[in-house]
């Protein structure tokens, strides 16, 4: 299975908790989260609301930079290209 570098995609309504089984001691939930693993984003459920919230941070920064990456990059180039033509220094910039 070949890496995707970059994909449009599209997200439905995901569930807040799942239903992993019954026990004795009551229902075992788990919590979908984008979770980051090296440069991939996978959902994965986790143990914990807060574990899968805390993931879902990074896994969404991480699809955000994927997505926007050449766009990120042309600024990035105008940018630099203002700078030099310009006797403004970076600091004024603030």
């Amino acid at each position: 299975m070949g890496t995707v570098r970059a994909c449009q995609l599209e997200f439905s309504r995901c569930p807040e908790r799942v239903l992993v089984k019954e026990t004795a001691a009551g229902p075992v939930y788990a919590w979908p989260g984008l979770e980051l693993r090296e440069l991939e984003v996978n959902l994965r459920l986790l143990r914990t609301r807060e574990i899968a919230r805390a993931a879902s941070i990074q896994g969404f920064r991480r699809l955000a930079e994927t997505a926007l990456q050449k766009d990120l990059a042309w600024l990035q180039k105008i940018c630099a290209q203002s700078l030099a033509s310009s006797r403004c220094s970076p600091a004024c910039l603030g």
